[in-house]
């Protein structure tokens, strides 16, 4: 091996890691300059827990708009805690800029004809100034679509109803109506909003001075002084480390959360990875697949991290899953572990390909569900247990991350039983560079096994956990339902969908001991496990029905029937007569440099 061969893997992830240094790096501090980021760590009650500023701009924003910046004049990115201050003091200002953003998305060609709006095709999204006398027809529209039965409503009637309730909320943060963000005096006592403490100080029965304070920031930025609104943000930042030194405390690391986007990082890292990881089994296979591996690793590292902060700020050690966001997080953590196993013990790549695929593609899941509203929300009562969420609701989203591993392991089987030669050429053969460094490394055992041999016994392997994770999640599943509900099994939807992963995956093993399905078979199989992992997962929640709809979310459907068209697709690909297969029609050619090892001294 040379020097750069073995160069290469760290010069890639040092390149990574000093992207992550730059990324996580606070804003410069310039005096000058309004300090938004020391604003931003400003804590606030909002949907039943304290959190900063900045998460109650974002989610808000995220609600809206479906992003959290927006375009401020000619700037775009500008972050959601400007938009929010600008919202909050725009009745401080004889020309509210507020007015003028174009925040509000409507993405539906009747309700903005409906509306008499202009047509903007790549935006969707529409400022106050141009709804300004509409509030009354789209009150009136969201009342008549309130009067139709849920499961009965166009998208027309939704949209035109989330667009009314998008206004309210506009018009609440305004008037600092409803807005919780005046701490109290000492710890134990509740939150209270700011016009009620606002009033209370006015007629001499406020707790503290806090309401001024927060008034003099609004009032600062409003006047546009950096100078004045950096002092407020200091004076009132310190009054709330004096009050609340944990909630702060906390707050201030969700700001450093947010800023540094570790899940976003994470899949971009993932997506270098696994195109390093396809590099590979191209040419210079040795160097760029184990780029692949460490820069899988890096990623892993930043998304272990997310996943304790995530945590740390919940107060829930151990507990991994909370909600749907966090369960795509958490499957893309466990896929990605998976995948970095699998690079350890066969070296070949398929790994790192698999691994950041997935990692990739789940943590992109979860950037889609944002909009939803906060991430880390108080959870519902009957979901408010540590110990069930650290073992049954853990255990069986394992299953879900063996069974997808398994299902996409089966889908390299296909593409590449299709499209190349390779499945039937030893793994020695087909990863050695010309000096066979990779086929050095790889076990003894695997490089005289034919590829195809080679992920079938991938697959098997990860079906035999799959089934082991699935059948003992169902189990204590079974257990916090009796419980909670005094039952065991009562065939919801949700628990169906938990057994039929168990059955499925016990089908795919006897059907292989049974001599039934053969390597092909098994891959195809497989792929149907990610089907049916995906109902259970997703689809079990859009019949919003059952004890166990917590996550239900209309928009899936579309992404669901997607994904399960992709997949019958490549069952349709993977069931084609061999004769289509590539590397089923005849032996593909040693390399001449394989041929030339192989002849005797």
């Amino acid at each position: 091996m040379t020097l750069l061969s073995r160069l290469v893997p760290w010069g890639v992830v040092l390149v990574g890691a000093l992207v992550l240094f730059v990324k996580m790096s606070p804003p410069d501090d310039d005096p000058n300059r309004m300090n938004l980021y020391e604003f931003s760590k400003i804590p606030v009650m909002d949907q039943g827990r304290v959190k900063p500023i900045d998460t109650m701009a974002r989610t808000t924003m995220l609600t809206i708009s479906n992003r959290q910046t927006f375009k401020d004049g000619e700037q775009s990115g500008q972050p959601a805690v400007k938009w929010l201050l600008d919202v909050m003091s725009s009745r401080l200002s004889e020309k509210s800029v507020a007015l003028k953003h174009e925040v509000f998305r409507i993405d539906n060609d009747q309700l903005v004809h409906a509306l008499g709006l202009k047509d903007k095709p790549e935006f969707w999204r529409y400022s106050i100034n141009e709804l300004s006398g509409k509030f009354e027809t789209i009150q009136d529209l969201a009342r008549q679509a309130d009067k139709i039965p849920e499961k009965q409503r166009d998208a027309f009637n939704g949209k035109a109803m989330k667009l009314y309730h998008d206004l309210v909320t506009y018009v609440q943060l305004s008037t600092l109506e409803d807005a919780t963000v005046i701490p109290p005096a000492e710890a134990g006592k509740p939150w209270q909003d700011f016009r009620d403490a606002a009033g209370a100080m006015q007629h001499g029965g406020a707790e503290s001075a806090t309401p001024e304070k927060f008034f003099a920031m609004l009032v600062a930025y409003a006047k546009n002084s950096p100078t004045d609104f950096n002092k407020a943000v200091a004076s009132y930042r310190q009054y709330a480390n004096e009050v609340l030194p944990e909630q702060s405390q906390k707050a201030g690391f969700e700001v450093f959360f947010n800023h540094f986007e570790p899940f976003y990082d994470a899949t971009l890292l993932y997506i270098f990875a696994a195109l390093l990881a396809a590099a590979s089994w191209v040419a210079y296979t040795d160097p760029l697949r184990r780029s692949a591996f460490w820069l899988m690793v890096l990623a892993l590292a930043v998304h272990t991290w997310a996943l304790f902060g995530r945590m740390y700020l919940l107060n829930r050690y151990g507990v991994f899953v909370t909600n749907l966001y966090s369960s795509a997080v958490f499957i893309g953590w466990g896929c990605v572990i998976i995948g970095i196993l699998l690079e350890v013990v066969f070296r070949i790549g398929v790994g790192a390909m698999v691994g950041s695929v997935l990692g990739a593609l789940t943590v992109f899941v979860a950037h889609s569900l944002l909009d939803t509203g906060d991430t880390l929300a108080n959870l519902e009562a009957v979901l408010d247990t540590n110990f069930w969420l650290a073992t049954h609701v853990t255990v069986v989203n394992l299953g879900y991350v063996a069974t997808f591993v398994a299902g996409f392991l089966g889908i390299a089987y296909v593409v590449l039983g299709v499209a190349t030669p390779l499945l039937n050429r030893k793994t020695g053969e087909i990863f050695g560079d010309g000096s066979n460094v990779n086929a050095g490394l790889m076990p003894r055992a695997f490089q005289n096994m034919e590829l195809g041999r080679v992920l079938t016994a991938m697959i098997y392997g990860i079906l035999c956990f799959a089934t082991l994770f699935s059948f003992t999640g169902t189990v204590l599943g079974g257990i916090w339902a009796d419980q909670s509900w005094g039952r065991f099994w009562g065939w919801d939807p949700k628990e169906n969908g938990a057994l039929i992963i168990v059955l499925w995956n016990a089908l795919i093993l006897h059907a292989r001991w049974g001599g039934l399905v053969k390597q092909r078979g098994v891959a195809v199989l497989a792929i149907v496990g990610n089907i049916v992992t995906a109902w259970s997962y997703f689809g079990t929640n859009q019949l919003g029905v059952g004890l166990h709809a917590y996550g239900f979310d209309d928009r899936l459907a579309v992404a669901l029937d997607c994904f399960w068209g992709a997949q019958l697709l490549l069952i349709a690909v993977g069931s084609l007569p061999t004769r289509f297969w590539w590397s089923m029609r005849a032996p593909a050619p040693v390399r001449p440099a394989a041929r030339a090892r192989a002849q005797p001294a």
